[in-house]
């Protein structure tokens, strides 16, 4: 009977000891998604950026895994974490082969906060433009906001299907916004945009690079225009400078320096010879009363 009720406990304990870690193992889920679509943003294509917060921990000892599908042929350009303070962490991604017309990508977080984003060009041809943008979830979500971006050169702007919710930011941008709560893995949001534009600029000069745009210190890079001028200009004032210096430096020898050689030269040459010819210069022998060259007396 003992051995019994000791078999029992034991049977207890174990199912216990391998439940309790999974109950405590918190869901991976998204509490908070926000989605912008960024139609000629800063390129002829479309900008797309996820923001979002996970509920489970995550941490440097505990990573969490993320997946996300993008258009098949988008250049990812940022796959990360997102720390307390607002930096980006550096973070590597996988990419693998998802449903038909679609890229897998995987990466890890260490902090609850996270950012992806990329670049496609589904637009067709101008003045009238027209695209499909889908959002397919791979993990659920408390809440969904799909921002959309009206260009800022774009006329006949239409959403189908259509929202009521807009507002502008200080840049002169509109946003129109879509709302799902309690999204679940697998589900599709969708949006059509269709719009009339003929400049073919973006809404905002200077193009960026997709795999740069979040290494925001990259825009203090030098122009190569701007080094060549700094480097004549270096030059030129070292050439000054140096011209300026040694005219300094010859004006500050003494030049009184050769001339008691030359005085002492020019009488000893006078008492070798016995002096010069007055008319001539021509040097002159001590005993000689005649210049040998001109016959001038002495």
């Amino acid at each position: 009977m003992f051995k019994r009720i000791s078999f029992l406990a034991t049977l207890v304990l174990l199912v216990f000891g391998w439940v309790a870690p999974v109950a405590a193992e918190d869901s991976l889920r998204i509490t908070s998604l926000s989605v912008s679509v960024w139609p000629e943003y800063d390129q002829p294509g479309v900008l797309v950026q996820y923001e979002g917060t996970i509920s489970a921990t995550a941490s440097k000892t505990n990573p969490r895994e993320l997946s996300f599908l993008v258009p098949k042929g988008a250049g990812v350009g940022a796959a990360c974490a997102v720390q307390s303070n607002g930096n980006h962490t550096s973070e590597t991604w996988k990419e693998t082969e998802g449903d038909e017309g679609w890229t897998k990508i995987i990466f890890q977080v260490t902090e609850p906060d996270f950012h992806v984003e990329y670049y496609y060009n589904p637009l067709t041809s101008a003045p009238d433009k027209k695209m499909t943008f889908t959002y397919q979830a791979l993990l659920p979500a408390d809440e969904v906001e799909v921002d959309v971006q009206h260009p800022l050169k774009a006329t006949n702007f239409v959403l189908t299907p259509e929202t009521i919710n807009s507002h502008k930011d200080n840049d002169g941008f509109t946003y129109h916004s879509y709302v799902l709560k309690q999204m679940s893995a697998g589900q599709k949001v969708s949006t059509n945009i269709a719009y009339t534009k003929t400049d073919p600029s973006p809404s905002v000069s200077g193009q960026k690079n997709a795999a740069t745009i979040s290494n925001a210190s990259n825009d203090n890079n030098l122009n190569l225009n701007q080094v060549i001028v700094f480097s004549i200009m270096v030059g030129m004032l070292g050439i000054i400078v140096y011209f300026v210096w040694e005219r300094n430096t010859r004006r500050a020898q003494p030049s009184f320096a050769t001339a008691p050689f030359q005085a002492a030269s020019h009488r000893a040459r006078a008492e070798w010879f016995g002096g010069f010819c007055t008319q001539c210069g021509n040097p002159m022998q001590t005993d000689d009363n005649f210049c040998a060259r001109c016959g001038t007396p002495r």
